[in-house]
């Protein structure tokens, strides 16, 4: 159970979360009790739902972005190596993918323990997830759906 300087802290966390959206123009869903916010864009390809969560428990911003489709059972293996050959390019983020289920999603986590969180960094959290997701939700569909073979997506990524 969190204390009370690690709620202070998370809700602080939260407000500044609030403000970056704000001051992008962004619209989005609050919910202020569980300290989450829920919007989305509209990527080149395929809308992108995001969810932010602020955890005073954990001290941290969980960012994350569910992929709207399934992965059919005959192309899960493929889809997890191609996970993971995206997972090896990523800098920041990384795409989690449940072979059991058939479902990916985006994830960016980051802490704000004893830390003071800017608006830049909630930005750049959020501009990396869109662009990532962005980047290769197309190419993951693809493969889901076999209009791509797995050794075009790994040229695909490899360009």
């Amino acid at each position: 159970m969190a204390d009370a300087k690690q709620i202070r802290q998370a809700q602080e966390v939260y407000v500044t979360l609030c403000e970056m959206l704000d001051e992008r123009n962004w619209h989005y869903e609050k919910d202020l009790d569980e300290l989450n916010i829920s919007c989305g864009v509209q990527g080149d390809d395929i809308p992108m739902p995001i969810r932010i969560t602020v955890e005073a428990e954990r001290q941290i911003i969980l960012l994350f972005s569910h992929l709207p489709f399934d992965i059919p059972e005959d192309k899960r293996a493929e889809m997890a190596l191609a996970v993971t050959l995206i997972n090896y390019k990523l800098v920041n983020g990384c795409f989690d993918y449940s072979p059991s289920k058939g479902t990916l999603l985006f994830r960016m986590v980051s802490s704000f323990r004893d830390c003071v969180i800017s608006p830049d960094l909630l930005a750049y959290m959020m501009d990396v997830s869109c662009g990532t997701v962005d980047e290769y939700n197309e190419k993951l569909q693809a493969l889901a759906d076999g209009s791509m073979t797995f050794s075009q997506f790994k040229v695909s990524i490899d360009e």
